[in-house]
This record gives structure tokens, sequence and C-alpha cells, in this order.
């Protein structure tokens, strides 16, 4: 596990990489809605209309996943089921995607959401095996981290990762 906690001067907020913005429409081939973009990654909300992207993403990903998803079911329903726990105020569910594109290169999400004097999260994302490898995540992953400081008003993330993860460096 690891913490980040939010930059404590504006100075430090304003000289990051990412940018954050306030939601824009993006002309790309799924006409969405970002929240945050970067150089080649942008963050938008999970919606229930990326079920066959990310069922499909899930599938070719599957041996790359074991064992952390595989107690999770790549169908409709439980591709509903896991759209609709975003409907809940401490729970917020995105999908990375290639600028250029707008094809889906990754997940994050941020649960647990704590409010009043914590203003603390956990965030857990996800990578597919098309796209692994090539920084979509990092960039991704710290749009989501900039959205969760700059627009949830968030103090603290806690990010959770399987211990055997291939490149993870923790314990």
């Amino acid at each position: 596990m690891g913490y980040i906690r939010k930059p404590c001067s504006a100075a430090a907020v304003s000289s990051a990489v990412l940018v954050v913005r306030s939601p824009i429409a993006v002309s790309s081939a799924s006409s969405a809605e970002f929240l945050a973009q970067g150089v080649r990654t942008s963050l938008r909300p999970v919606r229930r209309s990326d079920c066959a992207e990310v069922l499909a993403l899930r599938r070719e990903s599957a041996e790359m996943h074991r064992p952390w998803l595989v107690a999770q079911e790549a169908t409709e329903e439980a591709f509903d089921a896991y759209v609709e726990r975003f409907d809940e105020p401490e729970q917020e569910g995105f999908v990375i995607c290639r600028r250029e594109s707008g094809a889906i290169v990754g997940s994050v999400a941020i649960y647990d959401i704590v409010r009043g004097p914590f203003q603390s999260g956990v965030i857990v994302y996800a990578a597919y095996a098309s796209t692994a490898g090539r920084g979509y995540l990092t960039e991704g992953v710290g749009l989501a981290v900039q959205h969760g400081f700059a627009v949830l008003g968030l103090c603290r993330l806690e990010a959770r990762t399987g211990r055997r993860t291939p490149g993870h460096r923790g314990y």
C-alpha cells in the first residue's frame, strides 16, 4: 500500500505536469466528456455504454489479471452492477482513454471516500493487455489522483495493489 497526499501549496499544484479541467467535450470516436486530459490520455466517468469494450478488454487480459480479477464475472449484468456502484457518493469510477482515438486503455476507481476531517479515499486501477507497458496507466492514474485532490477535495489517497503484480515495487 502507498499513500499519496495532496501538495500543501497552490504553487505545487499549478506546477504539475497534468492539467485538470472542468468537463469539456472532446472530439473523439466516442464524443465523450472528459474530466481531465494528459499528454496522451484522458479521464472520464465509466458508463454503461462502455460495457462491450471493457468486457472485450477484460477477456483479452484474463491471463494478465489472474488471480486478482478472476473472481469478477465478465458479463453484462456484472458490468451493470459495477457501474451502478458509482451512483453512491463514496465511490467514483473512471476509464482512461487514448486522447487521439477515445479507446479505453485502463480503468481506475476511487472507493471508500470518507468526508469530514479525513477527506480520503482508496484508489485502485487496472491495465489491459493490449496497451500494458506503454505508460498510459501512469498518466491516467495521475489524472485520477489530480481529480481526487482538485475536484473531489480529497487530502489523502491510499493506493492498493496486489503484492505479486508484475512491476510492483512494494513489499
